[in-house]
């Protein structure tokens, strides 16, 4: 079974070190909300994998995610993670992206793990 705890630690070093390159691709945190409005998430499907399902969602890491086809479950980026809030779907799709490649190392053996990205 994965350990949750060091995934945690990896997500959040890695969000860290995107942050800080946004802030200094867009010249300041105030220049990063540009662009669509939109969102984005990680994106789990997990197929018989009920253990590691269980033990994502007693972490608090997981919610459901309804799509067309199987039901798949949303990744909660852990609390305390991200310090930059925007409406921008670039950075959010971008800022997903990382979470997923995370997440991917992680578990990407035992669920299939992607990017969702929408435009309000």
């Amino acid at each position: 079974m994965i350990n949750v705890e060091d995934m945690i630690k990896d997500i959040k070093e890695q969000v860290k070190h995107f942050e800080t390159e946004q802030i200094l691709v867009h010249g300041g945190r105030e220049n990063i909300d540009q662009g669509d409005c939109g969102g984005a998430t990680t994106v789990i499907e997990f197929g018989r994998k009920q253990k590691l399902k269980k033990l994502l969602k007693s972490h608090g890491l997981i919610s459901k995610w309804w799509g067309t086809g199987a039901m798949r479950y949303s990744f909660s980026i852990p609390a305390g993670t991200v310090g930059i809030y925007v409406q921008s779907m670039d950075y959010n799709t971008k800022l997903h992206s990382v979470v997923t490649e995370v997440v991917k190392k992680y578990i990407g053996d035992h669920a299939k793990v992607y990017n969702e990205s929408w435009i309000d």
